[in-house]
Formats: structure tokens, C-alpha cells, sequence
């Protein structure tokens, strides 16, 4: 119709969910300069991957490194099998914190939820303060706060921006071994970045045959 306004243009993210993640956490973060952005939460990395090939979404923010475990293997394999281009990066720091519904007290918790990675990362704090208490395994973080809803004398590892999302409370902040402890995002999408900003990288994938010089020869032909 004559004097309708335009249609406002929307920019749809995809993440590895639930909400609450730190993956959420970055997308929002590199996001964060655009209006109009849809956030998107996915169970799993290979389905962030595929919303973003289908083009059903104009983006993907998935996790590819951390500074205390090392790669995530899962999203190198997916780089290597797809055509997305890598369109930006962001790393984030991790801090874990202890966290419990708020009618939880401390002198109540006998189970320990979240991640396998944020369990081990917190290993010395849990020892310490809470040696018998059952420490459980769960998908992600984010997930571990948002059972907190319907357990009772449970606690979850999760980051502050997990507490807020769920309405839980911080009962101990930065528990983490670790104190220098980032994780590396990256942005995958169908086009390519529209110029340099002078800081650029280029990233390669590739496979090799496992024996020894493999690695050596690629280089030494290409480099």
C-alpha cells in the first residue's frame, strides 16, 4: 500500500543452545552493533551447521577452542565437510559460578550439575566444599541451571548470564581452577566478509594420512 512503511529486515543467528549458554552469550556480544537481530538456540553443533547451509538463518556462532581443553573436534570435522565460509570470530572468557534455585540453601546441596568440562575445571572447589556430593553430567551448562527449576537440594556450574536467564542465585562466583580460561567462537555463514578490517586470518582444513612427516610435507609444499 502507498505509504507503508518498509518492511524492516530481520538477521537471523543460530547458536548452540538452551538459552543461557556462553555461545548465546557470544553471539550476542559480536551481534551486538545490528538491530533487528532473531536469535536462534540449537541442540546440537551439526544443527547449527545445517539451519545455516539450508539458509534458513544468515548465521551460525559455534564454539571451536578452548584455551583449557583444547579443540572442539566436533565443529573442526563440520568445517572441513561444509562450504560455509568463516566470517568472524570472537573469544569469550569463562567463568564458572555455583549456582542454586534461590529456596536452595548450601548446607542442603547433595548433587552437582553441568557440563563434564566445567565439572573438571571445578574439580578443586568441588573437593574442598563439597566432597560428598554426587556430581552429575549433563549436556551443557545453560541446561544444568535450568533443571535447578525442578530438583531439590541440587546446585549447577553455569555462568552468571545462565543464572539471570532462569531466575536462579550466584551461591560462589569464578569457582574455576582455571583463571585464564577463554573459549574461541566463530561466526559461520554464507558470505564472505565485505572487506578487510587488518586483522584478518586465513584458516585451512585439511586431512593426512597418519605417519610420521605427514604434517612436515604439507607445509614445507605450500609454505
Amino acid at each position: 500500500m502507498v505509504g507503508d512503511a518498509p518492511p524492516i529486515l530481520k538477521t537471523f543467528v543460530a547458536y548452540l543452545g538452551p538459552k543461557g549458554t556462553f555461545s548465546e552469550e557470544a553471539a550476542k556480544k559480536y551481534f551486538s552493533n545490528l538491530k533487528n537481530v532473531v536469535y536462534l538456540d540449537f541442540s546440537t553443533v551439526q544443527d547449527v551447521f545445517k539451519v545455516v547451509e539450508e539458509e534458513k538463518v544468515n548465521y551460525g556462532v559455534v564454539p571451536v577452542e578452548n584455551s583449557i581443553e583444547g579443540s572442539v573436534n566436533l565443529t573442526l570435522d563440520l568445517l572441513y565437510k561444509t562450504k560455509l565460509k568463516i566470517v568472524g570470530e570472537i573469544t569469550e572468557k569463562i567463568e564458572h559460578n555455583l549456582i542454586v534455585n534461590p529456596s536452595t540453601k548450601k548446607s542442603n546441596i547433595k548433587i552437582i550439575l553441568s557440563h563434564p568440562q566445567a565439572l573438571a575445571q571445578c574439580r578443586s572447589f568441588l573437593m574442598e566444599k563439597f566432597p560428598k556430593a554426587k556430581l552429575v553430567e549433563v549436556e551443557s551448562t545453560a541446561l544444568a541451571v535450568k533443571k535447578l527449576k525442578t530438583l531439590k537440594n541440587a546446585a549447577a556450574i553455569g555462568s552468571q548470564y545462565a543464572a539471570k536467564v532462569y531466575g536462579m542465585k550466584i551461591l560462589a562466583k569464578n569457582i574455576g581452577d582455571f583463571k585464564n580460561n577463554f573459549t574461541r567462537f566463530l561466526v559461520v555463514g554464507w558470505k564472505d566478509s565485505e572487506k578487510p578490517s587488518g586483522n584478518d586470518k586465513t584458516s585451512l582444513t585439511f586431512s593426512l594420512k597418519d605417519e610420521p612427516g605427514a604434517l612436515f610435507r604439507i607445509f614445507c609444499r605450500h609454505f
